[in-house]
Formats: C-alpha cells, structure tokens, sequence
C-alpha cells in the first residue's frame, strides 16, 4: 500500500508492506516512509501528544514483528532526519535546533528494551546545549552520536556512549539514568580532550563548583587541559532542583599559567595532573618555572569546596640562582629578604628550595594572612654586606624561614674569614633578641684589623701576634644595642701584656673570653676580658 499524505504544506509518502509468517505464527509488516513531520500528528490523538517534540522531517523504515495474541516481538527501525526543532526529555528540558540526525535500533518485546544502536545529531557551527542546574549556561556543540538501552518501560536509560563534537575538543560519555518516584537519579562518567586552559569557562559552569570555578577561572590561563576524566552522581527533582551527591575526576595540564598567590610572579609552563572531589581540588605539578626558577615537583590543593572559607596550600621544589630565590621571596605579600635586610642584586650562588605557602583564598592578602615555610639548600653563595657589614661568599649553607623567623648555617668565608656560620633572625617585633650571630674561623692578624677594625689594646699585634681560633656569639637586641661573646684560641698566637711583664710564645696553650659592648656596628665598651 502506498499513500500520499498532506500536511502543513508537506507532502509525506509512506509505503506499507505485509505479510504472515506461517512457521513462527508471527505478522510481519513493515513501513518506508519520507519527508514525514512527527509533530504533525500531534495534534490528531492526545496520545501522540509527545511526538510534537519533534519538528524534524524524517525519512527510513520501520520493521514490526506481531505475535498472533497482539505482543510486539520486535521493532527494526532505521531513520534520517533533515534540518528543524527536537525537544529534549529531562533532565536536558529544552528545545534543540538540528542540522540533520540520524537513529538506528531495535526494540525487544520479550525483555521490553529498546536498543538504540546508534543516534546522531547534527547541530551545526553554532550548536549549543543548555547544561542543566547551570543558570543558563550552555556549552557549545556542534554534533553528537550515542549509544543507548531503554528499559523498565521507560524509567532505566543505559547509556553506552555518547561522543560530542564541543567545538574543537571532544567529550565522551557513558552512565544511567533512572527514574524512581519524583526523582531522576543519574550516574556518568565522562572524558574531555583538549581544552585550551582560556576557554574552560565555556565547558564549566559556574554553578557546578562556584567556589573551585571561580578561582580556577581567576587563576588558570593559557596552556591547555589535554584530557579531563571525571564520574559524578546526581539526584533530579526539578528542573532547578539537581543536587550533586559524588563527584570525583582527574585532569592532565600542559603549559599552563598559574596565578597562585597575587602580586607575585605567576608560575609558567607547568605541567602536572589535576584531581578533584566536591571538596578539594589538586595540582600535582611535575615541571614548571617562576620568576626564572624552575620547578621540578610539588601540589597546589584548593580545599575546602563544601565549607564557607577555602584555602590554598602550596608545597613547590624550586631551583635556580640564590638572586632569583632572595628575589622571588621579597615580593609582596612576603616581603622576606627585605626582613633580613638582603639585597637581591648583590646575592649570587645557586638554590635548591623547598616552598610551602597556606593562606584563605581572598584578595589583598597580607603577610599576615600567609602561612610562609621554607627550606633551601644553597652552594656557592655570596652575598655582599651581609654581617657586619661584610659580605659572605664561598657559602655552602642550609636556610629555613618561616613567618616567626630565619636560621641559617653552614661554611661560608666572612670577608676573608673562612669558617662557618649560624645566623638567627627573629621576626616578631616584640621579642628581646632580634638577631644572633655565631661565627667560628680562625683570624690572623691583618683579618682582625682589615675585617673587624681590632686595632687598639686588647687586640692589636703588641698585644697579641698570630693566628686565633675564634667562637664569636653576637646579638642584636631590639633596642639597637648589641652584645658579643667570644672564645678565643691562643695557642697558635704570641701574648704579650707589658703592663705585667708576662708574656706567652706561639705553641703553648692559652685561652681567652672577651665580651664587647656595641651600638649598631660600633663598640661601645668592652665589659669582660679574661686570658687563661
């Protein structure tokens, strides 16, 4: 049978073909059809009121296989359909323009399942889906092909796969979608590939994630998210009711830039691995640079993404020259070498440091704010006008700094002076004792006037003449004021005091404390000398 429909100014053949199956007491018909509008027969039956969700025309065929009692046994379809309207079923609620589509599957009577062997849309260039529980957001999508079972007479969709087309990257996806009751519970898992790190927004709402979106926007750019896994679970109970009850993912960046803590210098080219939750969100960063340092490993942790504050922790292995570490750390909010009084660009040497920065994510952070920790080991180190106003060089030195203060030790040559070196710096303003000095060295007799400026009594060659080995333990007070103890070796030294008449000759032992009185650099008053 073959008939000619008109409708909305459409004319749709449809050719129908029969036939009984005698073996297997089975009706068989079939139907060829084209240029066919279902939403044109929605107005002809209440019952056919859903078919006017598709505004598309179609043409392919239809198999249907009747047992004698009226049960379908099967339905053999195959369709394409050209440009028009089709309107989504929850939890996608909404209308969708198409390019072209196509559809293949069987439908099961025994087990009531219709296998969708294969579904395709065609968007176009400028195709987009509404995201659902997004405030409008849509994401672009240019086509779409799926896999998918129905089943439970409508309330269980398995969906096997759905590969999209978003523009320029691609996502796949699978998961289930059942209804029971009022609600609409859906389980996913899905893949994103390469997605440039300046246009994430386009494939995030806001909505999903405010707090995690919104710094992730703010402090990620460039570079770009070469794939994103993630499975998540959703309870729907109205198109503006989705709550999200499991949610976990990983990401693998490259090249991206990372504001990690304004105004200081953004991290560059990193690359690493990203992992998520509805609490936290990690970078695992393998490789990067800041500042003209390089970074060779280390985490970034966004946390606390279900609570009212989040904080981020940083945990980075630095290395580069000691200039560009002292450089990077005096940058504000931290402002750390300027607390040490160290210049930068009188610093020389190289790095291997060990960063932790903690802090709540808000603007306009101040030291204060920051919970700063960090350990380097440094080699060849020179610093100009570090002590005494004498610069160091030859450092081989360990430094840890944390927002209460700074240690460092180690060998290093003060001027001229090798020996070795435990600096202490106090941060806290209120503490008694502000800095301490414990070098140890031996100290000729043109160092103890070129170096320190000992030139008077009980110093100077008349009084003592040749080496000395040297425990000098110096503090500077808040006030200003400062006190230095020294242990002093003689054995190697000639000790004369004429006033006494005695003398010591080089070789024999001796030992000697003196304590000096300073104000700034300048000294004062000499308290105590003892000679043993």
């Amino acid at each position: 049978i073959s008939l000619d429909l008109e409708g909305d100014k459409r004319l749709t053949r449809v050719v129908l073909l029969g036939g009984y199956q005698r073996d297997a007491d089975r009706l068989d018909f079939g139907v060829q059809f084209s240029d066919l509008v279902p939403a044109t027969f929605a107005r002809l039956s209440p019952r056919l009121a859903a078919l006017a969700g598709a505004a598309v025309p179609l043409g392919g065929r239809l198999l249907v296989s009747l047992n004698l009692d009226g049960g379908v046994e099967a339905v053999d379809f195959e369709v394409k359909g050209g440009a028009g309207r089709i309107d989504l079923p929850a939890p996608l609620t909404q209308s969708i323009d198409v390019v072209g589509l196509s559809a293949k599957g069987l439908y099961r009577g025994a087990d009531d399942v219709l296998a969708l062997e294969q579904l395709a849309f065609d968007l176009g260039e400028g195709g987009s889906l509404l995201l659902p529980a997004s405030d409008g957001h849509r994401v672009p999508l240019r086509a779409l092909t799926a896999r998918a079972n129905l089943a439970e007479n409508g309330d269980h969709l398995e969906v096997v796969s759905v590969e999209a087309d978003l523009g320029g990257p691609t996502a796949t996806l699978s998961g289930d979608i059942r209804r029971d009751g009022d609600e609409i519970r859906i389980r996913a898992e899905g893949t994103l590939r390469e997605v440039p790190a300046d246009e994430a927004g386009r494939y995030w709402p806001a909505a999903w994630g405010t707090d995690a979106h919104t710094w992730v926007m703010a402090n990620l750019s460039a570079g770009r998210v070469v794939e994103a896994r993630a499975s998540a679970e959703a309870v729907v109970r109205g198109a503006d009711d989705v709550s999200i009850i499991g949610l976990a993912g990983d990401m693998r960046l490259e090249g991206m830039t990372v504001d990690y803590l304004s105004p200081m210098p953004k991290a560059v080219r990193v690359d690493g691995t990203a992992t998520f939750n509805r609490h936290r969100f990690d970078i695992a960063v393998s490789r990067g640079e800041v500042a003209g340092l390089t970074t060779s490993g280390g985490h970034l942790s966004f946390t606390g993404l279900d609570e009212a504050d989040q904080y981020l922790e940083i945990d980075l292995a630095i290395q580069g020259p000691v200039k560009r570490a002292v450089q990077l750390i005096d940058r504000k909010p931290l402002q750390l070498a300027s607390k040490i009084n160290i210049d930068p660009n009188q610093s020389s040497g190289n790095a291997n440091t060990r960063l932790k920065l903690r802090f709540i994510v808000e603007k306009d952070l101040t030291i204060d704010q920051v919970a700063v920790s960090a350990t380097s080991r440094m080699r060849k180190v020179a610093v100009a006008n570090a002590i005494l106003g004498r610069g160091i060089s030859n450092g081989d030195l360990d430094l840890s700094i944390d927002n209460k203060g700074m240690v460092v030790s180690g060998n290093v040559s003060l001027g001229t002076i090798p020996g070795t070196l435990e600096w202490r710096r106090n941060f806290d303003d209120k503490a008694p004792v502000s800095a301490l000095y414990v070098l140890r060295g031996t100290v000729d007799n043109r160092q103890r006037e070129e170096e320190f400026g000992l030139t008077f009594a009980p110093f100077s060659p008349d009084f003592i003449d040749g080496p000395i080995g040297a425990e000098v333990r110096w503090e500077i007070l808040a006030s200003g004021q400062g006190r230095m103890h020294a242990k002093l070796d003689l054995s190697q030294a000639r000790l004369a005091l004429p006033p006494m008449d005695w003398s010591k000759p080089a070789g024999s032992a001796g030992s000697a404390e003196v304590e000096l009185a300073l104000q700034g650099e300048r000294v004062t008053g000499i308290p105590s000398f003892t000679v043993a």
